[in-house]
């Protein structure tokens, strides 16, 4: 039994309130009768929103990739296209219309209009060619409706942007919003004819451009959207659109501002239209951001990490070491020695040292040895010359229309306020500036970052590692020990440097450095006076103790005695029973009390990191050690505190 034809639905409407109200409903049981009465598997098609008064949906919409399926035979062509009317296909001119009807019955499809059962062919056209005349009556009635009811939008629209333009508001202070003419933004709440912040949307708006500031990457934030707040947007797979999410950033809507453009040949920009999420330097400081971020990025389709950002050298000769691939794997490779110009050929796996760097960096703020406001002086700086450019081209702009005869009280007020705020602009630049002379970095903090990271196919993490990398390290030295052993010294921008050594299965890195790079390390600790009667109950119970607490020794003589000596550094002299012991500090894990709680907590978090991130990861060390113990083993009886200070497994 040969397979029934296939019966399109195609359903378009052009607004929101259609798509809310009975025309969705109206075409589609249109379709679903036809095609029971003429035995057809039915198809749905949908153009959401769209418009085919200019034929975008026979551009961009559902209705094209249609065509385009025809044409490359993914749709047979003896299928059915089912329609409301023919001005479902298209509201364009006269020939335009005509022109697409035609492509449509020529590529073989049969056409449906469901209001009165017509059916268009080739067969039926060539034997009845008023059929033809018929359906050009019908584009050209579409075409003129869709012309008067243009004209009557725009004309309405124009009157709001002209009281919008002269400071006409609400009674409670809010812009009076256009609806008759594009979209208004899904923050906004339109629905009492003001444009206020929507209740549930513009708070979460707000919570994105504070993520964003806090580097947060836009997969994270749409991961965090998607686990937190329904879209607010229909969705099939209800999640937050990603490109509803890209754009969101870079629009001037943010700081209030409608455009509206080639409204009958006339374009207009509507000043606090929008109620503000930022203000306006605040916008060009993360259009800065974005830019930095985008600077920072490797648009490759794998990007490797580390190179281009001038930080990775080889350690036999001093070239730097570049990106490579080799049958799908990523590495690094001596670029001196692959030019062989004084140095051997050697390369690594990126694994090695992403997973290196990821694992010793995380959960550490750095701190730069400058001042560490210079990132957020230069996104000012930034943010300040982006805005004094954009008011120069629009005072510009409003120059020439005056020039060209447009002399209305309008553009010469916003002349005179454009002209005040370029010199505001100026003097704040000039004086960021002067600050500017005495800082150059940033503190940097390093949160858990995701271990889908070592996958070379996520593009948008890796870059955000990438900004990481280079916001907070200034070099990376590698060296080939051995093959398949390699090893790296790792400087960031606090000054402190940490060697680690990498072999396919095991870690193993310099401990000292690495507690030394806890954000707690060598500051004073808060003493309590329990921890101090602590103390004296361990002291006491020592023999040379109890013989110079007899003599009234003082804490300093006490250590003098070369027998305890080595314990200065954990005795908390009685005398301090409470506030800050600026003479004892906290030196990691093993020299730990009581009193350093957080110190403890983030310690401990940091050790949990090192031994647990990646766990099962392809390209993460089986094995993790120090000269001090083995975080990390296949077997766990071999997690131990080494009592000698040595490597065991590289």
């Amino acid at each position: 039994m040969p397979n029934k034809p296939n019966c399109y639905s195609y359903i378009r409407w052009s607004s929101e309130q259609q798509g809310k109200g009975s025309s969705l409903d109206r075409q589609l049981k249109t379709a679903q009768d036809i095609a029971a009465e003429n035995d057809l598997d039915l198809i749905e098609i949908y153009d959401r929103g769209i418009s085919a008064f200019k034929g975008k949906n026979s551009k961009e919409g559902a209705l094209s990739t249609f065509i385009e399926a025809v044409k490359n035979k993914q749709i047979p062509n003896d299928s059915w296209l089912v329609v409301e009317n023919l001005d479902r296909l298209s509201r364009e001119d006269i020939l335009k219309a005509q022109r697409l009807f035609m492509e449509l019955v020529e590529l073989g499809i049969t056409i449906v209009t469901g209001m009165d059962k017509k059916i268009y062919s080739i067969k039926s056209i060539t034997a009845n060619p008023m059929e033809l005349m018929y359906s050009i009556m019908l584009f050209s009635r579409a075409h003129e409706e869709s012309k008067t009811k243009s004209n009557r939008t725009i004309g309405n629209a124009k009157k709001i942007i002209d009281n919008h333009i002269s400071g006409t508001r609400s009674f409670d202070g809010f812009a009076i919003a256009i609806r008759s003419i594009g979209n208004n933004m899904w923050w906004a709440d339109c629905s009492d004819g003001t444009v206020k912040p929507h209740e549930v949307y513009f708070p979460i708006a707000q919570e994105m451009i504070e993520l964003m500031f806090n580097s947060w990457t836009k997969m994270a934030i749409a991961k965090h959207l998607d686990n937190n707040y329904k879209p607010p947007t229909k969705s099939t797979t209800g999640t937050w659109g990603r490109d509803l999410i890209n754009k969101f950033f870079t629009k001037r809507t943010l700081i209030g501002e409608k455009a509206i453009t080639n409204l009958n040949g006339a374009s207009y920009t509507l000043y606090d239209y929008y109620p503000k999420l930022i203000d306006e330097d605040k916008f060009y400081e993360l259009q800065h951001l974005l830019k930095a971020r985008q600077l920072h990025s490797n648009k490759a389709k794998h990007p490797h990490v580390f190179s281009g950002l001038g930080i990775l050298y080889c350690g036999h000769c001093g070239s730097t070491m570049v990106g490579a691939s080799t049958k799908g794997h990523l590495r690094y490779r001596c670029k001196a020695g692959n030019l062989n110009q004084n140095c051997k050929a050697w390369s690594f796996s990126n694994k090695y040292l992403e997973d290196t760097v990821i694992r010793l960096a995380s959960n550490h703020v750095f701190n730069p040895i400058v001042d560490m406001d210079a990132k957020d002086i230069d996104a000012t700086i930034a943010g300040v010359e982006e805005q004094l450019k954009y008011k120069k081209n629009e005072l510009n702009n409003l120059v020439k229309a005056i020039a060209n005869g447009n002399k209305s009280n309008t553009i010469m007020k916003h002349i005179n306020s454009l002209e005040l705020e370029i010199d505001e602009g100026e003097r704040k630049l000039e004086s960021v500036k002067a600050k500017r002379n005495s800082t150059k970095t940033e503190v940097v903090e390093w949160e858990v970052i995701d271990s889908k990271v070592l996958d070379a196919n996520e593009v948008e993490l890796r870059n955000y590692f990438r900004h990481k990398v280079s916001a907070s390290i200034t070099a990376i030295v590698c060296e080939r020990i051995s093959e398949g052993h390699v090893s790296f010294k790792i400087t960031f921008i606090n000054g402190k440097s940490i060697t680690a050594s990498r072999t396919q299965k095991a870690l193993a890195f310099d401990g000292d450095a690495w507690v030394k790079l806890s954000d707690h390390y060598d500051r004073p600790v808060e003493i309590e006076e329990s921890i101090v009667r602590n103390y004296e109950s361990f002291w006491a119970e020592q023999e040379v103790l109890e013989q110079a607490v007899g003599d009234d020794f003082s804490v300093n003589e006490l250590f003098d005695d070369d027998r305890i000596r080595h314990l200065s550094d954990k005795l908390i002299d009685p005398s301090e029973v409470s506030g800050i012991n600026k003479h004892y500090k906290y030196k990691g894990l093993f020299g730990v009390n009581e009193g350093n709680s957080d110190a403890i907590e983030a310690d401990l978090l940091r050790v949990n990191h090192l031994a647990q991130w990646a766990n099962g990861v392809k390209g993460a060390p089986v094995i993790i050690e120090d000269q001090h113990r083995v975080y990390r083993h296949t077997d766990k009886r071999r997690v131990v505190i080494k009592p000698v200070a040595e490597v065991y497994y590289i």
